[in-house]
């Protein structure tokens, strides 16, 4: 099936653009609100806004970092180059790379909120 990684590739992005800008959001918002909420009772809010930063992160470390290999698998895929090519191959690699890092954003704001949560409920 590698023949097929650069279209496999484009599935998953397509998912992940539709899903993933909403979820981000939402989970954005949730850590500004309790943020917000826990700085009008005087606990300490610093850290559910640093988890709200991690998590809208995503969208320039996309931006800035990922575009150009976005738009270079776009092409691939839309050329019809099969995944085993070897600059698919590298790409694909490549991308994979900057997704796991991008999804250490989310991670570190969950981090950051569960600590955030840990710190405001003794």
């Amino acid at each position: 099936m590698p023949e097929k990684a650069t279209a496999f590739w484009a599935d998953v992005y397509a998912r992940g653009a539709n899903l993933m800008p909403k979820a981000g959001a939402t989970v954005a918002l949730a850590y500004t609100y309790a943020a917000y909420d826990v700085r009008r009772a005087g606990g300490q809010w610093q850290l559910f806004a640093a988890a709200a930063a991690s998590v809208v992160g995503i969208v320039p470390f996309t931006l800035l970092v990922m575009t150009d290999t976005n738009d270079k698998l776009h092409k691939l895929n839309k050329d019809g180059t099969s995944g085993t090519e070897p600059q698919a191959k590298e790409l694909l690699d490549r991308w994979g790379i900057m997704n796991f890092m991008r999804g250490l954003l989310p991670l570190a704001g969950t981090i950051l909120g569960i600590k955030a949560y840990l710190d405001n409920s003794q």
